[in-house]
């Protein structure tokens, strides 16, 4: 299996949910809002961009998710639907990274 670099991309991503406090399951925030984070500081991601990038951290060890259902207004049909969408979270090791990112920076 090829290892990751760990990319800026990725501590923007953990950072972002470091500092929305999204520390553990109850806390967890969707993909499509850290997404929107991201995209607020810079040049517009797609969401499969967002989406390798948190499956890479989970591979590492350091995020982690859970999938949850939402009702949604679906517009064409008229009707709401339930839809899958998966919550995420930094773990103490994503912790840990970040912090050392952040003291090796200074």
């Amino acid at each position: 299996m090829e290892s990751v670099t760990i990319t800026p991309l990725h501590l923007d991503v953990l950072d972002i949910l470091a500092k929305i406090g999204a520390r553990d399951p109850q806390h967890a925030a969707p993909k499509w809002f850290i997404a929107q984070r991201l995209n607020s500081d810079q040049p517009r991601l797609s969401g499969n961009s967002v989406s390798g990038r948190l499956s890479e951290l989970k591979g590492m060890d350091y995020a982690d998710c859970r999938p949850d259902t939402e009702e949604k207004w679906d517009r064409n049909a008229g009707t709401k639907v339930r839809v899958l969408t998966w919550y995420w979270w930094i773990t103490d090791k994503g912790m840990e990274l970040l912090k050392e990112k952040v003291e090796a920076a200074k």
